[in-house]
């Protein structure tokens, strides 16, 4: 079943982020992508395959307890 925007403000809040920060997308697409985007708008992490919530969950927590890092590099602007 696709996320619902109700879903997406929902999961935002448990994780006390903005709920317009959190993005649902419907697609038919059969590999599933997960992007973790920063306030200032760049993706923080990317990961193309299969999460369970609890690897979802401990991937924030490295993130709030600076475990990880945003892997942020400019892009070469031509």
């Amino acid at each position: 079943m696709d996320a619902t925007e109700h879903d997406a403000r929902t999961w935002a809040g448990s994780h006390r982020l903005m709920p317009n920060h959190a993005l649902a997308e419907q697609s038919t697409r059969g590999i599933p992508q997960h992007l973790l985007i920063g306030p200032d708008g760049r993706t923080s992490y990317r990961y193309i395959g299969f999460l369970n919530s609890e690897a979802m969950i401990r991937l924030l927590h490295e993130f709030e307890e600076g475990v990880r890092v945003p892997n942020v590099r400019p892009l070469h602007r031509r």
